[in-house]
Parts: C-alpha cells; sequence; structure tokens
C-alpha cells in the first residue's frame, strides 16, 4: 500500500530507530496493545490535564499503520499533544 516492501528488501529497514506517533487523540489505544500495536508502547501526554486516549481513534490508526511497518524494527512511542498551545481538546 505504501511501497515499504521496496525500501525494506533493499536493506533500508530502520532496525534500532524510534518511531514516535504525535497526535491529538489516541482512543483505543490500550485495548490495542498487543494486537495491532507492540505489546509495549511509551505513551505520553504532553497535554496540561495528562490525558492520553482523548475522544477520537485518529492517532492509535496511524499508529497501527506505523506499526504494521516498522514495529519489529525499532522501539514505538505514542505521543498527545493539544491542537494549538492554551487550548484542549477532550
Amino acid at each position: 500500500l505504501v511501497g515499504a516492501e521496496t525500501w525494506i528488501e533493499g536493506g533500508l529497514t530502520g532496525r534500532g530507530q524510534r518511531v514516535a506517533i504525535l497526535d491529538t487523540s489516541f482512543a483505543g489505544y490500550r485495548d490495542a496493545l498487543g494486537s495491532t500495536l507492540p505489546r509495549a508502547v511509551t505513551a505520553r501526554s504532553f497535554r496540561a490535564d495528562g490525558a492520553i486516549e482523548g475522544s477520537s481513534d485518529h492517532g492509535r490508526r496511524a499508529a497501527e499503520i506505523v506499526s504494521s511497518l516498522a514495529a519489529r524494527y525499532g522501539r514505538f512511542c505514542c505521543a498527545r499533544v493539544s491542537p494549538r498551545s492554551g487550548s484542549e481538546n477532550p
């Protein structure tokens, strides 16, 4: 779908690299651990309220796509951020 096979076959696997997904919401990520996401994911919120999941699954879905391509090669991190400084979304 994204052409990653060509890169991997060419030896560019990303082995040993860290992958980070920054998004405004990761709803459902805990349920995905060990299935569509690696068992070990560092999840961190950079929001004032410390919430990581939120109401949208966009970040989790992006993480699942990256995980399907790169999780076996490196460490994986998800971080929730606010859409702009000073604003908080649920």
